[in-house]
Parts: structure tokens; sequence; C-alpha cells
């Protein structure tokens, strides 16, 4: 292929391990390390996954200095936790991780509270570990996945590897060794996973492929699916109205894009804290306290409702907006559309457009307005 190794960049002696010389990067009495991974003794592997979370340790720390808890949300979700460890989980069985990851999950978590300003409550923190379409933050979990990742990959191994290797029985895992495997992963299986767990637990098919019962992504999204339904049922009533909204279409497209000040793509400190309180449902106003509306005179609740929905502000306001710049919009065009009578309290709504004698409604006002 034209790739050569640069040995300059090997630490140690390659030449001990000759038939492993274009793949070993450093070496120790304990191991080796292949392609970042740990080959070795429980310990080896141990202390390589505690030098991966004391990096991790120390990134959050810079984290935790920035101004903007937006760009700091974007650099944990992309830059730490379990993209700095995925390789380890697929690799090293997660019984040898338990103690190192589950302190990296926690490492998350506070540096996530520093980064927004802002105290979690337990649900909140189960929240966060969900994806976007799941009403989270998009950060993984590294303890729920790397039983899944390590079983996963091993079962890929099994079904695809074995029979262009051609490997011999004394290399590949014995029963009891895929029966602990398969232990760890049953302590996150879902309800949903059991066909693809017993599947997992059988060897007597070891050279049968499954796409989907040995695809990270399939088992990622299984359990997903299930901490969400676990969320949402230990939640009161309001929370769980709250975690259906956030699984509507679109309804985490601003925690995606990566901020950029000059496209428009970013909030401000408070902004952002406002908006990450009420998506995971903590007080946005003091609970012991809330001021009356200055704008209506209601009570305000701390949860932020009632700014949602004030008949002088929020949602009625803009919805307002957008009836008065489609009505300008069809008048510049020359169409005729007029609006419907409302009560002196209320504005003004496009009813529908008379045009040729037939009554042409909104919503095909809308599609001429768009061609």
């Amino acid at each position: 292929m034209g790739l050569e190794i640069n040995y300059g960049k090997c630490h140690g002696s390659v030449a001990t391990f000759p038939k492993l010389k274009q793949f070993a990067v450093s070496t120790s009495d304990a191991g080796l390390i292949i392609l970042g991974s740990p080959v070795g003794s429980a310990g080896f592997s141990r202390a390589k996954a505690t030098d991966l979370c004391a990096s991790a340790t120390n990134f959050c720390k810079k984290l935790a200095q920035l101004k903007n808890p937006q760009v700091g949300l974007a650099l944990l979700r992309y830059c730490c936790g379990v993209c700095k460890v995925l390789h380890l989980m697929r690799t090293v069985p997660s019984s040898l991780l338990q103690h190192e990851l589950e302190t990296l999950d926690n490492l998350m978590v506070e540096t996530l509270q520093e980064v927004v300003g802002m105290s979690l409550t337990a649900n909140a923190k189960e929240q966060v570990f969900l994806g976007l379409k799941y009403g989270g933050l998009g950060i993984r979990k590294s303890l729920t996945l790397a039983p899944i990742a390590y079983a996963t990959s091993t079962a890929t191994f099994l079904t695809r590897g074995i029979p262009y290797l051609a490997l011999p029985d004394s290399l590949l895992p014995r029963r009891d060794e895929w029966l602990r495997v398969c232990a760890d992963l049953k302590d996150v299986v879902p309800p949903s996973a059991a066909q693809a767990y017993n599947w997992m637990r059988d060897l007597s098919h070891p050279f049968t492929d499954h796409p989907e019962f040995t695809s990270l992504n399939w088992w990622s999204v299984q359990v997903q699916i299930h901490q969400y339904a676990s969320l949402v049922d230990a939640s009161h009533a309001r929370d769980k109205a709250r975690l259906h909204c956030l699984r509507g279409d679109f309804a985490g497209a601003w925690l995606e894009p990566c901020p950029m000040v000059p496209i428009g793509l970013s909030l401000g400190p408070s902004e952002f804290s406002v908006l990450m309180k009420w998506w995971l449902g903590l007080a946005i106003l003091p609970v012991v306290s809330t001021p009356p509306c200055p704008l209506c005179g209601d009570c305000m609740d701390a949860f932020g409702d009632h700014l949602l929905t004030c008949r002088k502000a929020g949602l009625y306001t803009r919805h307002q907006a957008i009836v008065e710049l489609l009505w300008h919009l069809a008048t510049a065009a020359g169409i005729a559309v007029y609006t419907e009578v409302g009560l002196p309290s209320r504005g003004r709504r496009i009813s529908y457009c008379p045009i040729g004698g037939a009554e042409v409604h909104l919503p095909w006002t809308l599609q001429l307005l768009t061609r």
C-alpha cells in the first residue's frame, strides 16, 4: 500500500517481538501496547486505563476554567469521556475497568456542573447520559457502554475473524471466559435485547454472523431506549410531559451545532444556562419565592412554565409576530390576504385568501408564498 512504519516514534525495543514489530508501539515486562490497547496482565490493563483517566482529569480541570458554557459542553461531549477510552472498552474486559470508568463518569458530571454553573439532581444526572434524540446531552456513560463494547467486539472476532484467520483452538476464548463476558453484559441488557443476549451466550455457532447483534450501535440504541423509559417512569407528571417533548423532531437541534459566533450559532452564558436548566428539568427561578410576572401580573413558577405560556410574552407573542410577518409578505406579493376578526384582547390571524372567487386556506397560502 506504500505505507511505512516510522520506528523513530516507537518506544522500547521492537526487536523483542519480530512478528509484531509492525504493530507494537511500546512494551514492558507485564505486557505491551498494540494500536493503543494494552495486551498483558490485569494490572497492566488497569494501569493503562488509569493513565487515560488522569489525562481526562487534566483536560476537565482546564475545561472548567472556560467562561463559555456552550463551548465547554461541546468540548466535553466530543473531546472527553467515552471517546478517550472506547478503544480500551473494545479490547479490555469491562470487569478490569470498573473503577476507572466509574471515576471517569463521575468526573464528567462534576465538570459539567462546573462548566454550566448549576447543581444537577439525580434524575438530571441520568438524563445527561442520554443521546440528544432521547432528551439528553449526548454524553455517553462509559460504565454502561463498556460491557457492550467488549462483548460486541469479541463477538465480531468470533463470527468474522476466525474463519479468515484460521486460528488454532488454543487461541480462541474458552467457554468459561466468554460466559464471564456475557455475565458482565447481562447487567446492562434491556428486555428488548433478550434475544440478542441469548444469541451471544450460545457458542455452538461461532461462525454464524449476525450483523445486528454484533453491532455496538444497535445495542446502544436498545440501552438508550430502556434508560429513557426508566427515567420517564421514575418522573412525576410535569417531567413526563417535558421528557416527551424533548423527543420531538429537532428538539435538541440547538445542542448539536458547534458554537460559531460569525454565523449566529452561539448563545450567551446566561441564555445557555436558562435553556440548560429547562432542558434538564431544573428550577430556573428561586423555589422559595416566585415573583409575579411583570407583564401580566400572574404568579410565576420556579420551572419557567409561565414564561412560555404568558399571554403577553413567550410563545404567544412569537406566534403573533409570525402571523403579522406572513400577512405583510402576502400583501407585498399582491395576494389579497386578510385576517380573521378576533377579540379586542387578541391579535390578528390569517384566516383564508380569496383567489378567483374560491376560499384558499392558510396552508395553501403558505405553499404559494414558498413558491
